[in-house]
């Protein structure tokens, strides 16, 4: 079977959804004949380590509108010079522009749906009667949680139900090399006798790093200890920092930027906790999955999170750690009333990365994506 991967963005480009393009293509490409369409990123090199055929666009002008021109037109001359039986696009909105072309060359298209472009134009009738037409036309939607899922078919009513499949995201264990933790702690400069929280994601408001920035002056005062780590950056860090300063806490607060991806396993090896207090003030703007819930779990790490979207599912709540309503007054009181032993804390660690062996193996998640579109062929 010949397979169009269709993604916006893909790698080298960062982020979940290009990650996710990526995964997807490499893994299918195991059972099936399949190249990439995507854009090419300006002023950054091609990566040197594609495993398939991938076609880059050189956008014209950073213009959406035409973007989708140049991506229809490039469509089209695929299908016409090769045989596409699948077209298997990454979001609706990389479907958008060519869906139309099913009448014409009779492909079967998927899609992936991943959380917020759901329901982050609700309030454009055009938009949003687009996405529900393309999302209406593919032979199978496939979403990467149940959270999802529900607001696909909120959105979309048009829809049945068993045309929207749930496969979790899923990841490359083999890439996750897990340390000692005292040599982790070594190699970053912290004390082992430190009370040391993570996070690990973009800088936004809706991340959560805040919060957890307010509680820190009230909880030194019982963990003196304690120290936060923030890895990633974005556009609230130096809001962020400012705070960090007004608090007199910059002894504890710690912003490190980007970090390769070979020595994210010294920070995760190196932490007691994981937390991500994902906010959701509506549903415009929310996690639509959390896999780096789940890759703390492989770390035997419990993770702290926001009881709401994708994380509800990643996480199981007073088991492999916690959800919370995410405010500052809701994390000190969890850190009042929990046990936070070492002893305790492995317990947990264990169970969460008992978890997320079974439930997010990335080889599960293709072997569930192969089968459907197999099936629905």
């Amino acid at each position: 079977m010949n397979i169009l991967i269709l993604a916006k963005d893909y790698p080298p480009k960062v982020g979940g959804v290009e990650n996710y393009s990526q995964n997807l293509a490499e893994g299918l490409r195991k059972y099936q004949n399949c190249q990439v369409l995507s854009f090419a990123i300006k002023d950054s090199p091609i990566s040197k380590v594609d495993r398939l055929p991938v076609k880059r666009i050189q956008p014209i002008i950073e213009s959406e509108f035409v973007k989708s021109i140049q991506f229809s037109l490039m469509v089209l001359w695929i299908l016409s010079t090769t045989k596409v039986d699948v077209i298997y696009a990454t979001t609706w909105k990389v479907a958008a522009p060519v869906f139309l072309l099913k009448r014409i060359f009779n492909f079967k298209l998927f899609i992936t749906v991943h959380g917020a472009e759901i329901t982050r134009h609700k309030n454009n009738r055009l938009t949003m009667a687009i996405m529900r037409t393309v999302l209406k036309s593919a032979r199978q939607i496939i979403s990467v949680s149940d959270f999802t899922k529900t607001k696909v078919l909120e959105y979309c009513k048009d829809l049945k139900p068993n045309s929207v499949k749930v496969v979790p995201n899923g990841i490359h264990f083999e890439d996750l090399k897990p340390k000692d933790k005292i040599n982790s702690r070594k190699r970053l400069g912290l004390s082992q006798d430190s009370l040391v929280l993570l996070t690990i994601s973009r800088i936004d408001q809706r991340k959560g790093q805040g919060i957890v920035i307010e509680a820190i002056p009230k909880l030194i005062s019982t963990y003196p200890q304690l120290r936060y780590i923030i890895v990633g950056d974005g556009p609230y860090r130096q809001q962020l920092e400012k705070r960090v300063k007004q608090l007199k806490i910059e002894a504890h607060v710690f912003f490190t930027g980007f970090v390769d991806f070979k020595e994210l396993d010294y920070y995760y090896s190196a932490c007691d906790m994981f937390v991500l207090l994902n906010t959701m003030e509506s549903d415009q703007d929310f996690e639509g999955f959390g896999l780096v819930f789940a890759e703390a779990a492989y770390y035997k790490k419990i993770s702290i999170a926001g009881n709401n979207g994708g994380p509800m599912e990643v996480i199981n709540n007073k088991v492999t750690g916690y959800l919370i309503e995410p405010n500052t007054t809701n994390l000190l009181k969890l850190f009042k009333e929990v046990d936070l032993s070492p002893e305790h804390l492995t317990k947990m660690g264990e169970a969460a990365y008992r978890r997320t062996a079974k439930k997010y193996d990335i080889q599960k998640m293709i072997h569930q994506t192969n089968s459907i579109i197999t099936e629905n062929r």
